[in-house]
Parts: structure tokens; C-alpha cells; sequence
């Protein structure tokens, strides 16, 4: 057990015990219309270090950046396709990805199958730190 196994370990249970404990907070938490048509958004925490959302995509998320934001997703449920950068890549329940500021990125779920992502970013996100670019098929013109 190395120590970037250790690392993701313990990310990886940080996140599964705020999944649960994000069941008991949802029905309280603020809902968000940021993430595209047919995706919802339930804020799960917030503070002046942090922001967490649980966020269910339905409908593809469009090519984006946070000029001032670092960004965790965790995936839950579900499979999709994810622009990082100039990087496509398949993601899947379990897989973190981390995404540094100032990084384009969108994602689109599989046909017929909602992905579930827990997002976590820092500092604390109040929503306006998103500049769309206008990338048009980008899932056919990314590296």
C-alpha cells in the first residue's frame, strides 16, 4: 500500500461517508440551475474553504471553466464520457477526478443512463465562476 494508495483511500471514504450524509441533507440543501437543461443540482455544504454539490446529469454539461476554482468530482452512479482538458476519458461510479483551475471541462452521460457525481470546489463556489467556451461537438474535436 503505497502512498498514493493511502491517498485515495481515505478520499475515497471522505466521499462516500459526505454521500451519506448527504441523504439526510438534500430535501434541506439549495437547488441549483447551473449544470444545463434536465440536470439538477442539490447543494450539500458550503463555507468560505469549500462548496459541495450532488449533482444528477442527464443532458450533457457544456465545455466550461473555474478561473478561481479547483474542483473534485466523485462519480456514484452511472458512466459518461468527460472532456478534461485536451483529454477525452470514460468515467464510471468510483472514479475521482481532479480538476485545477482554470481547466475546460464538460461531460456527457451515456444514452439513457444519469450520472450522479458528488463535486466538491475550492474555495467555496457561489455559482459565477463558470465561463462557458463555445466548443461545438467537442466530443469529436478533443484530442
Amino acid at each position: 500500500f503505497n502512498h498514493c494508495h493511502m491517498i485515495q483511500f481515505y478520499f475515497t471514504l471522505f466521499l462516500s461517508l459526505l454521500s451519506s450524509a448527504a441523504h439526510a441533507q438534500l430535501f434541506h440543501g439549495d437547488s441549483l440551475q447551473f449544470c444545463g437543461q434536465g440536470n439538477h443540482v442539490e447543494k450539500m455544504h458550503s463555507d468560505s474553504n469549500c462548496s459541495s454539490f450532488m449533482i444528477w446529469v442527464n443532458h450533457e454539461v457544456k465545455p466550461h471553466r473555474h478561473n478561481y476554482h479547483s474542483e473534485h468530482v466523485y462519480v456514484t452512479e452511472g458512466e459518461g464520457t468527460m472532456m478534461l482538458g485536451e483529454e477525452l476519458i470514460q468515467i464510471k461510479e468510483g472514479d475521482i477526478i481532479a480538476i485545477p483551475k482554470g481547466t475546460i471541462h464538460a461531460v456527457e452521460p451515456f444514452k439513457g443512463i444519469t450520472l450522479k457525481v458528488i463535486s466538491i470546489q475550492s474555495p467555496e463556489f457561489k455559482g459565477k465562476d463558470r465561463e462557458f467556451i463555445a466548443l461545438e461537438n467537442w466530443l469529436n474535436q478533443v484530442k
